[in-house]
């Protein structure tokens, strides 16, 4: 597995319209942890923070319009 993989399912897991309140955010991030850890890759949580900064910069300049 992959730090990037692990980080794409969670970004798309809270930009699904099932996660809105900030109660249900961290219920979803909690339970993104038991699955890392329960998958035996808890060497890549370290990772995660980094490949989801690199995910808004690609989203950022995805979006981004220049005039």
């Amino acid at each position: 597995m992959k730090a990037s993989w692990y980080a794409e399912a969670l970004v798309r897991a809270l930009q699904s319209g099932a996660v809105k309140s900030d109660k249900e955010i961290r219920a979803t991030i909690a339970r993104f942890h038991e699955v890392v850890k329960a998958r035996g890759h808890e060497g890549l949580l370290k990772m995660i923070p980094r490949e989801l900064e690199r995910i808004a910069e690609r989203d950022t300049a995805h979006n981004q319009v220049t005039l």
